[in-house]
C-alpha cells in the first residue's frame, strides 16, 4: 500500500504502523492495509526521529519540549532490531509485607 499525504515513517506498533502526514498529523494505520485507525495533531512538534528499532515515538518542538509515547501496558519498549541487544532489566526484590511467606518444611518430630 501506499499513501501520498504521509511522509515520514516514525514507529511499528505491534501490527500497526505510526507516520506523519504533510499536515505535521501523527497517523496511526493497519500494518497489512494500509488503513487508518486514528490520527493525533503534533503541527508543533517538527523535530522527529524515526525509531525502526522499537516501538516508541519520539517527536519535540524547536524549543526542546519532547514527547516519548508508547502503547498502553508497553512499559518496555518492544525492539523489533537487534532484539539480541535488549537492555538489562532491574529484579526488585518484593515490598516488604507483600512476599508470601515460604512453606515450611515440617518437622521430623510431628512426622512421626
Amino acid at each position: 500500500w501506499w499513501l501520498p499525504n504521509l511522509n515520514y515513517f516514525l514507529a511499528l506498533l505491534g501490527g500497526n504502523v505510526a507516520a506523519m502526514d504533510t499536515e505535521g498529523n501523527l497517523v496511526l494505520l493497519t500494518r497489512n492495509k494500509g488503513e487508518m485507525i486514528g490520527s493525533l495533531a503534533l503541527r508543533r512538534f517538527t523535530v522527529r526521529t524515526g525509531n525502526d528499532r522499537t516501538d516508541r515515538i519520539v517527536v519535540a518542538t524547536e524549543s526542546g519540549l519532547v514527547i516519548c509515547l508508547r502503547q498502553i501496558g508497553h512499559t518496555y519498549p518492544v525492539y523489533h532490531r537487534f532484539p539480541d541487544r535488549l537492555p538489562l532489566l532491574p529484579e526488585m526484590e518484593p515490598e516488604e509485607g507483600s512476599a508470601t511467606p515460604e512453606k515450611s518444611e515440617p518437622d521430623a518430630a510431628a512426622a512421626q
